[in-house]
């Protein structure tokens, strides 16, 4: 058999790497919610007024804060089936069940389409969910804060194909 002598027996003694410090156990992250600049037709005074879409893939519809299409919007529609909003954590939102929704002209990147939104109470004037996202299936680039119109859905349908847009983020 043979024999393969430990480093005791070594004749070049060499000094040991210094240990790597430990590394710490990692600390939750949070990063700002993000949102896209878009505007909605007024149905109530003419033209179109500004503000923000919060994109969330986890969202399985779009909606429309209640207060702000009370403001904005004339045409609300009564659902034929209310529907419960059921909360990430499996509990059924305060806001539920959503009754109403309103089909709503928006402009984001200078391309001008027709939403249905539900209508109820919420922190952010809308809601672009999971439908929206699968209709334009944009690309996000986290790291550089962008969203752009390059999927061949938008290629085919959207004026805004090849733009490049800002994600706004907020905390």
């Amino acid at each position: 058999p043979r024999v393969t002598w430990g480093s005791s027996s070594a004749t070049n003694w060499k000094t040991p790497p210094l240990a790597k410090p430990l590394i710490s156990d990692p600390e939750p992250e949070y990063a700002g919610l993000h949102h896209i600049d878009m505007e909605v037709e007024d149905q109530n005074n003419g033209g179109y007024v500004s503000t923000t879409g919060l994109l969330d893939s986890g969202s399985q519809g779009s909606c429309i804060n209640k207060a702000f299409s009370h403001s904005t919007l004339a045409n609300h529609k009564l659902k034929a089936d209310p529907i419960t909003v059921v909360m990430a954590d499996g509990n059924h939102s305060s806001a539920s069940p959503v009754t109403h929704f309103d089909t709503v002209a928006v402009r984001i990147a200078g391309h001008e389409e027709q939403l249905a939104l539900d209508t109820m109470s919420l922190s952010h004037p809308i809601i672009l969910g999971m439908p929206w996202h699968k209709e334009h299936n944009p690309r996000i680039d986290y790291q550089r804060n962008t969203l752009t119109f390059d999927s061949e859905s938008c290629r085919q349908r959207c004026s805004h194909y090849g733009k490049t847009i800002p994600l706004r983020s907020r905390h």
